[in-house]
């Protein structure tokens, strides 16, 4: 499953497989003494759980097919479109979230950050918040079609 995003005149199927896990890790990851510390999954799924733009855009870039990707700017322009309503930008997060829920790629990841969430008293809660946050998702992508939701129907809906 994943989602469709309609950009200029192309459809663009995203997925959280493990082309886009590979391309996390490879581009997010965070590097110490020259070595790749394969943590970009759970960078990601820590941003977009946090609502960032940033995240956003590399789900979508990183989730499309990467000999099928359109530019960097086609994809920030097509955000500058969906940020004109609020509820259409929170669709995207929730879709973007989703999509990352479902995927096994992302599980450990997930399951470590809510690991070291649930660890820590003062990081609790924001663990609970981010399960909740984490169904909710999966609700919105699971109330559109499969196996991909086609954004330009978020408005219809």
């Amino acid at each position: 499953m994943g989602f469709t995003v309609n950009i200029g005149e192309k459809a663009y199927e995203v997925k959280a497989n493990f082309r886009m896990v590979q391309d996390v890790e490879n581009n997010l990851s965070t590097i110490k003494d020259g070595v790749n510390n394969l943590d970009g999954a759970q960078l990601l799924y820590m941003s977009i759980q946090n609502n960032s733009i940033n995240a956003l855009v590399n789900i979508i870039q990183y989730g499309i097919n990467r000999n099928l990707r359109p530019s960097l700017n086609e994809i920030e322009d097509f955000l500058d479109q969906k940020m004109q309503s609020e509820e259409d930008i929170e669709t995207m997060f929730s879709l973007a979230l989703g999509c990352l829920e479902e995927s096994g790629f992302f599980k450990q990841a997930r399951k470590q950050m809510i690991q070291q969430l649930e660890g820590d008293e003062k990081t609790k809660e924001m663990a609970e918040e981010f399960k909740k946050r984490g169904a909710k998702g999966l609700e919105t992508i699971s109330r559109f079609s499969k196996p991909a939701v086609d954004t330009a129907s978020i408005l219809t809906q």
